[in-house]
């Protein structure tokens, strides 16, 4: 039949469960912070439009990830956007979460 769990892991995931409320309970005191930060400076700076574009993608083939010289609202730079695509795969494989970088 069903095992019954030992109380040392239900005691566990009860110790987990509130560690993860604490968590998520901070995280909504500072997006608040942050919320209210945002209003305050909205009100001093007043709202501010910018020209930007919305670029789709970094140009690649996606089964090589060889830059195309003109794709997805990118032109030129291959050797920098095939750089690129190589550490979004890195991040989309998490074995470069948390880490900066710096493209020169």
């Amino acid at each position: 039949g069903k095992q019954k769990r030992p109380l040392q892991d239900t005691e566990t995931m009860v110790e987990k469960d509130e560690e993860r409320a604490a968590v998520k309970a901070q995280a909504q005191e500072n997006i608040a912070a942050i919320e209210k930060i945002h209003e305050q400076s909205a009100g001093r700076y007043g709202s501010r439009v910018t020209a930007h574009s919305h670029i789709k993608g970094l140009g690649l083939i996606s089964s090589s990830g060889v830059a195309a010289p003109s794709a997805s609202g990118l032109v030129g730079q291959l050797a920098a956007r095939e750089a690129a695509g190589l550490a979004l795969e890195l991040i989309r494989t998490r074995k470069m979460a948390g880490r900066g970088m710096l493209f020169v």
